[in-house]
C-alpha cells in the first residue's frame, strides 16, 4: 500500500493557512502538491478541526468493514437460497468454510446485530439513472429515463444525448453528469426553463466525445449547493440568459460551493452570462483550474462571488470577458480578480464601464472594444495591459504593468501607472483636467498626440484647472509628437477677454524625472467657452512647447516679439509712402493731361 506524505493534522493545518490568507498558489509550490490535490482536500477537510478529522476517519474504517461484512453475507445468503436438490447440506458447509476462511463468519450474537443495524440504516443510494431519449422532454417524465425514473434528490443523473427539459416543474439529482455525445450528430443538453433543478454537485463535459454538453438557464432557477465543474475533461458550457444559478448552500450552515471552468488539463469549459445572476456563495470561480476556461459577462448579466482567479494552475489558460462589443455586465468580485500566469481580461464594451475589482497576480489585461473603460482600484498585477481600441482611464493604479496604447486608442486618468508606457495613439491626462503620474519611462511613438487642457483663467492649481503629467524616468519623443490645446471642456470658463491674457504665461505639462529626447510640435487650438477663436480677440497671440532645461511647458505670448513688431512696423511705414509716390504721380499727369 502506498504511502500517505500527510497525515490529517498536516492537511488541516495547510488548510488553515490558505483560509488565513496565504496564496494557495504558493502553499501548493511550497509543499510541492498540485492544484488538483489541494481541491480534494479542501472538499474532503474543508472546515473541520483536527478531531473532527480523527472521528471522520474512523468511521470511514468503520464503514468499509461493515460494507464488506454485508457483501459477505450477501453472497452467503444467495448461495445458501440457491434451489441445490442434490447435496444442499454439502453446499452450505462449503459456503461456511470459505466465508470463515475469508474472516467474514461473525458469531451467533454478532451477526443478528449486524442484521438489524443494516435493517435500520436509511439507504445510501437509491440507483443511478439514465437519460434515454434523445429529442426535448421534461425531466420528470419517467420513461425518459432507465431505469424508470425521474430521479430523486439522492439519486445521480447521467446525460449523453438530447435535450431534458426543466419546465415549470422542479427537478432533481444528487449529482448530476453530463458526458460529451458518443456521436457526432448527437448533443447534450438541460435547459431550465421556468422551472426549478436541485443538485448538489455537477459537472458538465467528462469524458471525450462530440459536441458540447450544456446547461442553459432562460428564466427559473438552479440551485446546486456543492461544487460546478464545466468543462471538467472535455467540452463544456453554461449559458444563464435569465433566472439564477446558485452554487452552494443558500442557507446555514452557508457550505461554499466553487464553479471550475476548464477543470482538467483536457477540460475546456465556457460560462456565458448574459442576464439573470450567478451567485457563488463563499466560494470562488476557476477560470482555468487546470485546463482552459473562458467567462463571459456581458448584457445584464451579474455575477456575484468572493474570488475569481484566472488560469490558477500549471499550464492553464484563463479568460474573463466583460461585454462582446455591446454591454458589459456587473462582476462582483468581493475578494477582488487574481490571475496567473495565462490569465487575461478583456474590456469589449461599446458604452462607459467602470471596473470596480482590484485586480492582482499575473495578468494580460486588454482594451479592445469602442467604449470607454474606467480602472478606480488600485491594482498590483504585473503583466500588461495594452489598448487596442477605445479609451482606458487608469484612475487608481496599475502596478509595474507595462502599458502600450495603439495608434487610434486613448489612455487618460488621474492615477498612478507603474510600468514603462507606450502611446501611439492619444494621451489626455486626467478627467478634464487632471495630472497623472508616470513612475517609469514614458514614450511617444511618431503620430501620437498629447491633449492639454485648462478649464479656467489662470496658471495654477496644476491638476485641477490644468493637465499635468508627471514622468519619473525618462522620456522619448519619437519623429512627430503634436501637443493640441482644448479650452472649451464641459465646464469651462476661458474667455479670451480675460485679463489674464493680455499678458505672458506659462503652464507646466510635463515635470520629468529623467533625461529628454525629441521634439514636441505645437498643433492645434480650441475656441473659448464662448466659441471664439483667440485670433479674433488677440489677433497677434499665439502658444507654444518651451523648455526651462528639465521640463516641458506650454508657453503663450500675448504679443509678438519686438524684433517682429519693428518689422511689421517697417514694412507698414514703407508701403505707406509707396502709396502717397503713386497717389501723387497720377495727380501730376491728370494735371498735365
Amino acid at each position: 500500500m502506498k504511502r500517505r506524505r500527510f497525515c490529517e493534522e498536516q492537511i488541516i493545518g495547510l488548510l488553515g493557512e490558505a483560509q488565513a490568507g496565504s496564496p494557495v498558489q504558493a502553499l501548493c509550490v511550497t509543499h510541492n502538491i498540485g492544484a488538483a490535490t489541494s481541491h480534494a482536500w479542501k472538499r474532503k477537510y474543508g472546515g473541520m478541526e483536527v478531531t473532527g478529522a480523527r472521528c471522520l476517519g474512523a468511521l470511514w474504517e468503520e464503514n468499509a468493514q461493515l460494507r464488506r461484512t454485508l457483501a459477505g453475507l450477501s453472497v452467503l445468503l444467495s448461495r445458501l437460497t440457491k434451489p441445490n436438490t442434490k447435496t444442499p447440506m454439502k453446499t452450505a458447509l462449503k459456503n461456511r468454510a470459505t466465508l470463515k476462511r475469508a474472516g467474514l463468519l461473525p458469531s451467533s450474537a454478532s451477526l443478528l446485530l449486524l442484521v438489524l443495524t443494516a435493517l435500520s440504516l436509511p439507504a445510501v443510494r437509491a440507483a443511478d439513472f439514465v437519460w434515454i431519449d434523445t429529442r426535448t422532454d421534461q425531466w420528470t417524465t419517467g420513461s425518459n429515463w432507465s431505469p424508470e425514473g425521474p430521479p430523486s434528490e439522492t439519486d445521480d443523473a447521467y446525460i449523453s444525448s438530447g435535450n431534458a427539459l426543466v419546465n415549470y416543474v422542479a427537478g432533481y439529482a444528487d449529482r448530476l453528469f453530463m458526458r460529451n455525445a458518443l456521436e457526432a450528430y448527437e448533443d447534450t443538453h438541460v435547459t431550465i426553463q421556468g422551472g426549478r433543478l436541485y443538485t448538489n454537485y455537477t459537472a458538465i463535459g467528462t469524458h471525450l466525445g462530440h459536441g458540447t454538453p450544456t446547461v442553459s438557464v432562460t428564466s427559473g432557477d438552479w440551485e446546486n449547493k456543492g461544487d460546478i465543474s464545466v468543462g471538467q475533461n472535455s467540452w463544456g458550457r453554461v449559458n444563464l440568459s435569465g433566472g439564477e444559478i446558485y452554487v452552494g448552500e443558500m442557507m446555514a450552515p452557508w457550505t461554499p460551493g466553487h464553479v471550475y471552468i476548464g477543470e482538467f488539463a483536457n477540460g475546456v469549459g465556457e460560462v456565458n452570462v448574459s442576464g439573470g445572476q450567478l451567485n457563488v456563495t463563499g466560494g470562488s470561480i476557476e477560470v482555468g483550474m487546470a485546463g482552459q476556461g473562458t467567462l463571459t459577462v456581458n448584457g445584464d448579466g451579474i455575477v456575484r462571488v468572493a474570488t475569481l482567479n484566472l488560469a490558477n494552475g500549471t499550464g492553464a489558460n484563463g479568460v474573463l470577458n466583460l461585454g462582446t462589443s455591446g454591454t458589459a455586465g456587473t462582476l462582483v468580485a468581493t475578494n477582488g480578480v487574481y490571475g496567473n500566469q495565462g490569465g487575461t481580461v478583456n474590456f469589449h464594451q461599446s458604452h462607459q464601464y467602470s471596473f470596480g475589482n482590484q485586480l492582482s497576480g499575473i495578468l494580460s489585461v486588454n482594451q479592445v472594444g469602442t467604449g470607454i473603460t474606467i480602472l478606480d482600484e488600485d491594482n498590483t498585477y504585473t503583466g500588461t495591459t495594452t489598448v487596442s481600441a477605445g479609451t482606458l482611464l487608469i484612475n487608481g493604479s496599475n502596478g509595474p504593468s507595462t502599458v502600450t496604447v495603439a495608434h487610434g486608442a486613448t489612455l487618460g486618468g488621474t492615477g498612478t501607472i507603474g510600468g514603462n508606457t507606450t502611446i501611439s495613439g492619444t494621451h489626455s491626462p486626467g478627467n478634464s483636467p487632471g495630472l497623472q503620474i508616470f513612475e517609469n519611462d514614458l514614450t511617444y511613438e511618431n503620430g501620437a498626440t498629447i491633449i492639454f487642457e485648462a478649464d479656467s483663467n489662470t496658471v495654477t492649481g496644476r491638476g485641477t484647472n490644468f493637465d499635468g503629467i508627471d514622468v519619473g524616468g525618462n522620456l522619448t519623443l519619437n519623429g512627430t509628437v503634436t501637443l493640441i490645446l482644448v479650452f472649451n471642456g464641459q465646464g469651462s470658463t476661458v474667455d479670451w477677454t480675460n485679463n489674464l491674457w493680455a499678458t505672458d504665461q506659462e503652464w507646466l505639462l510635463l515635470d520629468i524625472g529623467g533625461t529628454t529626447e525629441g521634439t514636441l510640435s505645437m498643433g492645434l487650438v480650441s475656441v473659448d467657452m464662448n466659441g471664439v477663436l483667440l485670433a479674433t480677440v488677440r489677433p497677434n497671440a499665439s502658444f507654444s512647447v518651451t523648455s526651462d532645461g528639465q521640463n516641458l511647458l506650454v508657453s503663450y505670448n500675448a504679443i509678438p516679439e519686438p524684433s517682429i513688431l519693428t518689422f511689421i512696423t517697417l514694412a507698414g511705414i514703407a508701403g505707406l509712402i509707396a502709396r502717397r509716390r503713386n497717389g501723387g504721380f497720377h495727380k501730376r499727369e491728370v494735371e498735365r493731361a
